[in-house]
């Protein structure tokens, strides 16, 4: 008689949450990627608002005053400098929501399949156990069997 194997009964569920968890995982580096290239931009327009600012300042200390046209030309250069800033930084905060909602998504569906695991592993060991003790079962029996032959040849 062969000895069975343990087969998980919730596998095709635990295998559906497991495709899940890792359709999931990308969405969630696809984001990660989309932050630290938004990231990226927003920095960069910080540094180009600051150059601005300080080019702006220094110009205003070399005591040279700016013709009309140049003084519109630069004050809106630098306010659409710094509403694109401002666009990024909202757009960047955006993300980050986006992505604490998958982080806390992950979270849920990884200790979803945490439990589905353990609870394998606990049928998995009755399994083995209710093995085993049909063995001792059997094994026992065949003594006794055993010894009731040799009890009647004996006598």
């Amino acid at each position: 008689m062969g000895a069975r194997q343990f087969q998980y009964p919730l596998q095709p569920i635990a295998a559906q949450r497991q495709w899940a968890l890792d359709a999931l995982l990308l969405e969630l580096n696809e984001c990660n990627q989309a932050l630290a290239q938004r990231h990226s931009e927003c920095q960069a327009a910080r540094e180009q608002v600051a150059q601005l600012t300080a080019a702006w300042r220094e110009q205003a200390l070399r005591g040279t005053a700016l013709r009309a046209d140049q003084h519109a030309l630069w004050s809106g250069y630098l306010l659409d400098c710094r509403q694109r800033q401002a666009n990024l930084e909202q757009a960047l905060a955006s993300l980050q929501e986006a992505r604490d909602g998958l982080v806390e998504q992950v979270s849920v569906a990884q200790r979803a399949l945490d439990a589905m695991d353990k609870h394998r592993v606990g049928l998995q060991r009755e399994f083995v156990k209710a093995g085993l003790s049909a063995e001792f079962k059997s094994a026992d029996d065949q003594w006794g069997v055993l010894q009731t032959i040799r009890s009647r040849d004996g006598d």
